[in-house]
C-alpha cells in the first residue's frame, strides 16, 4: 500500500535488473565503471547497509486500493490466544542500520512485541486488538527470513511463499498445539529428532522468561494476562522433552 518501497541495497547487486527501478540511494559507495560512469557499489563492504527507495512498478501486479477485508496476518496459528501470545514475544535480531553499544552481539535474538520498538501505550493494547482480530477469522502466519537450521531462507522462497498463500497454493501440515508448517523442500522441520525439539523447547520457554521480565522491568505496565503465558507453556508441555 506503500507508493514506493524501502529496501536494502546489499540484496540487489550490481547488474542485477531489478535496479533498473531505484529511485534514490542513501548510505551506498560510488565507483567508475568500465567507461567512466558512476555506479553504486550496492554490495559495500565497508558498510552493509545501503538502502534504497525504489518504484512501486517493480511489481509486476501493483494495486492502490483493495475492497477485500482484511484475512491474514503473517507472523501459522489457529488459536488467537497463541496468535496474538506469538505476536508478544516476536523474535528478531538487530538490524545493520542500528549503531549497537561495545559488546552487543547483533547475531543474538531479541523480542521485540510485534516489531513496534516506538510503543507508547500498555503492551496489553496490541495483544487484546491482535487476539480480536485473531478470533474473527483472520489467520495467522509466522514467516522466518533468516536462518532455519543453519541454512539461509533467500528472499526469492520469502516472496514465493508469500504469493502462494495469497493464492490459496498451500498445503500446511501440523507441528505441535496450534500451529502448522508449510513443508518446503530443504526446510522442513526434523519433528521427530529429540534435538530440534528440545532447541524448539528452548525457544518456546525464551519467550516465557521475557513475558514474565515484562512483569519485572516496567513495573506491570507491559504486563499481559496469564492465558499468553499459558498458551506458549501449554506447546512446552506437548513437546514433552
Amino acid at each position: 500500500m506503500e507508493p514506493s518501497y524501502f529496501d536494502k541495497t546489499s540484496d540487489y547487486p550490481c547488474g542485477s535488473p531489478d535496479n533498473r527501478y531505484l529511485l534514490s540511494i542513501q548510505n551506498c559507495g560510488v565507483t567508475l565503471d568500465s567507461t567512466g560512469r558512476r555506479v553504486p557499489v550496492m554490495e559495500d563492504v565497508r558498510n552493509g547497509n545501503g538502502r534504497a527507495i525504489k518504484s512501486r512498478l517493480w511489481s509486476p501486479d501493483r494495486v492502490d486500493r483493495i475492497d477485500d477485508p482484511l484475512d491474514a496476518v503473517f507472523w501459522i496459528m489457529k488459536d488467537p490466544v497463541l496468535g496474538a501470545a506469538m505476536g508478544a514475544t516476536l523474535a528478531t535480531k538487530r538490524s545493520s542500520a542500528e549503531r549497537l553499544a561495545s559488546g552487543v552481539d547483533p547475531e543474538a535474538l531479541v523480542f521485540e512485541p510485534f516489531a513496534n520498538p516506538f510503543r507508547a501505550y500498555p503492551l496489553r493494547e496490541d495483544y487484546e486488538k491482535f487476539k480480536g482480530i485473531f478470533g474473527r477469522g483472520v489467520r495467522c502466519f509466522v514467516l522466518n527470513t533468516g536462518h532455519f537450521m543453519g541454512r539461509k531462507v533467500p528472499k526469492d522462497l520469502t516472496l514465493q511463499v508469500l504469493l502462494d498463500v495469497v493464492e490459496g497454493r498451500c498445503g500446511f501440515q501440523g507441528l505441535v498445539g496450534g500451529m502448522d508448517y508449510l513443508p518446503i523442500d530443504g526446510f522442513e522441520p526434523p519433528v521427530d529428532d529429540p534435538g530440534y525439539r528440545e532447541v524448539l523447547r528452548r525457544s518456546l520457554e525464551a519467550r516465557i522468561r521475557f513475558l514474565g521480565e515484562r512483569e519485572e522491568c516496567t513495573g506491570g505496565y507491559d504486563s499481559l494476562p496469564d492465558e499468553c503465558v499459558h498458551a506458549i507453556g501449554d506447546l512446552v508441555a506437548e513437546l514433552g522433552v
